[in-house]
């Protein structure tokens, strides 16, 4: 691992580090602004994969925005949905970012794949 590579991965760790240790102490005023008090694991995860997807597609754009690529701008509207449908608890598309997450997006499914308890 270079080391700009080291050096985003310790402010990655550090920030989730502060937040955790912040909302050891402050848990019911953070949930009063965010609204996240409520969500499931599943809903956490597609909410940190879409992140990673967003962040990931604009970190590659301004780093070098001459050799963008048709497969960033679709990794930019799958991250977009599945935070959308989130944050907008849209189950189908819950559902759908379920199926991306999971790698099952082909074939006929005989239960669903998102489970909301």
């Amino acid at each position: 691992m270079n080391i700009p590579a080291k050096a985003w991965a310790f402010l990655a760790a550090l920030l989730v580090g502060v937040f955790a240790a912040a909302y050891e102490h402050n848990g019911a005023t953070i949930d009063a602004y965010l609204h996240i008090s409520h969500l499931h694991v599943q809903d956490w995860l597609q909410l940190i994969f879409g992140s990673l997807c967003v962040v990931g597609v604009a970190y590659s754009f301004l780093k070098q925005p001459d050799t963008l690529n048709w497969n960033g701008g679709f990794w930019l509207i799958v991250g977009a949905v599945m935070i959308y449908g989130v944050l907008g608890d849209v189950p189908w598309l819950k559902e759908a970012s379920c199926r991306i997450v999971d790698g099952r997006h082909h074939g006929a499914w005989a239960h669903p794949c998102y489970q909301s308890n």
